[in-house]
């Protein structure tokens, strides 16, 4: 009898053992597909566009050198609007729907500043018709451009 109720403790602690192991395994499934993998984005709307253009041209209204900064305004599902770094794969895509003829489009100035000789201003172009871009955040906690959404 004794030796029976040894085996019967070994099991137990066999079971016991056996289930942590099953219980720590699972968790750390759930941990590596919960951090590993692709990275979720957030979807939004760019609504705006920075570029720089020479002081003069925004004085006078008529803007035809446009040089664009790399940031974008972006308008996200809880109304909030953030600032997104875009990299020149995308510029085709997000600036295809933009008239940049005299007069064809809104800005607004965001800042003027004294560069070699001149005043240049930095101005948001205001989108007429939003484009869908995925953002995902990058190592720096800045928000990015993964893709342009059509």
């Amino acid at each position: 009898m004794k030796h029976a109720g040894l085996i019967s403790r070994s099991n137990k602690r066999s079971r016991r053992r056996l289930l942590q192991q099953a219980f720590g395994l699972t968790l750390a499934v759930l941990l590596l597909a919960g951090c590993g993998g692709a990275q979720a984005g957030q979807q939004g709307e760019v609504i705006g566009i920075a570029a720089q253009v020479p002081f003069e041209a925004v004085q006078s209204g008529v803007i035809s050198n446009v040089s664009y900064v790399g940031t974008i305004k972006v308008r996200l599902p809880d109304d909030g609007v953030v600032t997104a770094n875009c990299s020149e794969e995308f510029w085709s895509d997000i600036t295809e729907a933009l008239e940049f003829s005299e007069g064809q489009f809104t800005f607004s100035i965001t800042q003027t500043v004294f560069i070699n000789g001149g005043f240049i201003s930095t101005i948001n172009i205001n989108l007429e018709e939003p484009q869908n871009v995925l953002l995902v955040r990058n190592e720096a906690d800045k928000w990015e451009v993964a893709e342009v959404l059509k």
